[in-house]
């Protein structure tokens, strides 16, 4: 299925308006961007990420912000992408994360759920490019019902250990980069 395919699904229903579908996983919330944004345009998903923080900065702050989000919300944009299923940036109140390990899961979880993805039971590997790279989410199924999401998170590295940070009123205090 197509990745606009589920704004086509809600648009009749909700014409005009921003489609969101809230997940929970483990009880942090994701509210999953589906529908009702304009074109972002080509490019990467961070290039998207960049454009929409630009031009749509305040669909973040209604998404993400009282009376409809509070301050433990994570909105997620779904976005075409060329080396993955599908693309996702995200975003909470204060700024755009350039990943999320609980909402990357719970938008895997909510695509197979709504056939955007096309489940493959009983273990299906769903590829997701984020600002931060590809990761990897490893599905469990049971019918359409996924029951478990695990991702492999795209590769970090240790920049510095043991620098000292001086911290006012706290003095120097030793941390890992």
């Amino acid at each position: 299925m197509e990745i606009d395919m589920i704004e086509r699904m809600f648009s009749d229903r909700f014409d005009g308006g921003i489609v969101t579908v809230d997940s929970h996983t483990g009880g942090e919330p994701t509210r999953l961007v589906v529908g009702g944004i304009p074109s972002l345009g080509g490019g990467s998903v961070a290039a998207m990420r960049n454009r929409f923080a630009r031009d749509f900065d305040h669909v973040r702050l209604m998404l993400t912000r009282e009376p409809r989000g509070h301050r433990d919300m994570v909105a997620a944009v779904v976005t075409p992408a060329d080396d993955a299923d599908f693309g996702l940036f995200y975003m909470d109140a204060r700024r755009y994360p350039h990943l999320c390990g609980h909402a990357t899961m719970g938008a895997v979880t909510t695509m197979i759920e709504l056939g955007a993805v096309e489940p493959a039971p009983p273990e299906m590997t769903v590829t997701v490019e984020t600002p931060s790279g590809l990761v990897s989410a490893r599905a469990s199924i049971d019918g359409r019902k996924v029951t478990s999401v695990a991702v492999s998170m795209v590769p970090s590295f240790v920049m510095d250990t043991d620098r000292l940070v001086p911290v006012p009123g706290a003095g120097d205090i030793r941390v890992d980069l």
